[in-house]
C-alpha cells in the first residue's frame, strides 16, 4: 500500500509540499537566483565573511570589529537580497523581455520562491550564527547587544515567509 506524501511529512502544509515537489521535477531556471544552489557558492559566501571579519580586526577595536561586521552584512544581505528586484536575465536566457521577476526580489526568486529549501535555510542559518557569535565577543554588552540585534531582527524578519512579496508602508513598491 503507498503513503500518502502528507502521512510522511506532517509538518509542511500541502501546498508547500507540492512546491518542494515541483521545484525538484522542474529545475529553477532563472538564471539570476539558480547560482544560489550551486555547491561552490557557500564555501564562497562563508569565505568572504571570514574575510570580512578579518579586515575588520585589522582598523577597529575587537567590540567596534564584531558590531561592525554584523551590521555590515545585515546592510549588504538587505540590500542585495531584500531590496533590488528583478533580473538582469531573462527566463529563457536569449532575450531580455521577461517581465515575470522584475516585481520580486532576489530572496522571493530563489528556488521559485519555494520555502525552507536547503538554499534558504542556508542563507537564514548565517545571520544567526554571525548573531550568537557577535554577542559572545562582545561579552553580551547591552549597547551591542542592541545594535546587533537590530541588524539581525531586520534581516531575519525579511526572510520569513509571512513577508514574501510584502513592501512595508508601500516603501520599494512599484
Amino acid at each position: 500500500m503507498l503513503k500518502s506524501p502528507h502521512i510522511l511529512s506532517p509538518s509542511l502544509s500541502s501546498t508547500e509540499e507540492d512546491q518542494k515537489i515541483e521545484l525538484k521535477l522542474h529545475k529553477p531556471v532563472n538564471r539570476n537566483t539558480q547560482w544560489f544552489s550551486s555547491p561552490g557558492m557557500w564555501a564562497v559566501y562563508i569565505a568572504l565573511i571570514v574575510a570580512t571579519r578579518f579586515v575588520f580586526e585589522l582598523f577597529l577595536p575587537t567590540y567596534s570589529a564584531w558590531t561592525t561586521w554584523n551590521v555590515f552584512h545585515s546592510i549588504v544581505t538587505f540590500i542585495g537580497l531584500h531590496w533590488v528586484k528583478g533580473t538582469p536575465f531573462s527566463s529563457e536566457g536569449t532575450h531580455v523581455g521577461d517581465y515575470k521577476y522584475d516585481r520580486l526580489t532576489q530572496w522571493e526568486q530563489i528556488d521559485g520562491g519555494v520555502q525552507y529549501t536547503t538554499t534558504r535555510k542556508f542563507l537564514i542559518f548565517i545571520p544567526i550564527i554571525m548573531f550568537v557569535l557577535t554577542l559572545h565577543y562582545t561579552s553580551y554588552n547591552p549597547l551591542n547587544f542592541l545594535i546587533n540585534f537590530a541588524a539581525f531582527a531586520v534581516i531575519f524578519v525579511a526572510k520569513q515567509p509571512f513577508m514574501a512579496k510584502v513592501r512595508l508602508f508601500g516603501i520599494n513598491s512599484d
